[in-house]
């Protein structure tokens, strides 16, 4: 993972020499701009959560982005966040170091990249920083990993993208063995407003050192959403066979959101989770959740958000329901 952060940066560094020196770019000027994105939180729980409570930085991103040229660009990002060790420290890893290469319809991202393949359901959830979209909160596959992502646009209903990484996320080196996930997607705009999303992948399983045996990971999305000025609506099914290549763990996901726009600082927001293994063994992961809340805005770069929220676990023996409340912020430079 170090030696291909050093590339990608070097990479960086040498096509920013390029982007000067070209001819068909003397009349680009380059620019760059940081990047500084905070997470906050305080919650409260009651009832059989009366003891939860606390003040929380869920996270900060900084980094710096920079245009070389029209085609070419470059990011370096930073994630400080707490190791939920049991102390209140922070840790910083490098979320992000690539270049991009994008002209038209076609788009190619090199180096430790943020994965698309539940970004259509994030844009339409549109909360990142309250809660994670649902392949993502359930850990159905890596929100950044090292690797490679083509995206074609063949026509504007219609575009493709394949993925190439390490397969662990960015905070772990690739396995001794070189085993990497291979991940398909298309995008159907049908309308301005109405999209579609599929994705598969392939995540091939490294040989076991025990002798036991490993089974391949696979995981497959739907996603339909509608979203215009007024309100928008979101909802996916994600599977997961074999996960951590296992093969009696196979679960699946149904979750369901939508916002209402008052105006334009006060958003309404609602969604709901269902989580579901299907294997008596897992079976105590299982929950439901539901959140609902609203979002103000401020000024530009601030958001708050008011939320309620309630996990039910079917299958714990310890927990049936939690009820919390959360007053999330974020900032944005």
């Amino acid at each position: 993972m170090k030696q291909l952060s050093l590339l990608v940066l070097l990479c960086v560094a040498s096509l920013g020499v390029y982007a000067k020196s070209s001819g068909n770019d003397s009349e680009f000027k380059p620019k760059g701009k940081p990047i500084v994105r905070i997470f906050a939180d305080w919650h409260t729980g009651f009832g059989e959560v009366s003891n939860v409570s606390g003040f929380e930085i869920q996270r900060a991103l900084l980094g710096y982005s920079y245009q070389f040229s029209p085609r070419w660009s470059g990011q370096v990002v930073l994630d400080t966040g707490n190791p939920k060790n049991g102390g209140f420290e922070e840790t910083a890893y490098l979320r992000k170091a690539f270049f991009t290469y994008k002209h038209s319809t076609f788009q190619a991202s090199l180096g430790i990249i943020g994965l698309k393949q539940f970004k259509e359901q994030e844009n339409n959830w549109g909360y990142r920083y309250i809660y994670k979209s649902a392949m993502d909160e359930y850990k159905f596959n890596n929100s950044v990993d090292a690797g490679l992502f083509i995206r074609k646009q063949f026509k504007s209903w219609f575009a493709a993208d394949i993925t190439i990484s390490n397969g662990e996320g960015a905070k772990k080196a690739q396995d001794d063995q070189g085993k990497y996930r291979y991940g398909l997607g298309a995008s159907l705009y049908p309308t301005e407003h109405f999209s579609i999303r599929t994705y598969v992948d392939y995540f091939i399983a490294p040989d076991s050192e025990d002798g036991t045996e490993s089974f391949n990971q696979s995981s497959y999305a739907l996603f339909a959403g509608y979203k215009n000025k007024d309100w928008s609506f979101g909802l996916e099914y994600d599977y997961g066979q074999n996960f951590k290549f296992d093969q009696n763990n196979n679960k699946d996901i149904f979750s369901i959101y939508s916002t209402v726009n008052i105006d334009s600082k006060f958003k309404v927001f609602a969604r709901y989770d269902f989580y579901n293994n299907h294997e008596e063994s897992y079976k105590e992961d299982n929950e439901n959740v539901f959140l609902s809340g609203f979002q103000y805005i401020p000024c530009k770069g601030i958001k708050i958000a008011p939320n309620y929220r309630w996990v039910h676990h079917e299958n714990s023996p310890k927990l049936k329901n939690e009820n919390y409340f959360y007053l999330n912020l974020e900032l944005k430079l």
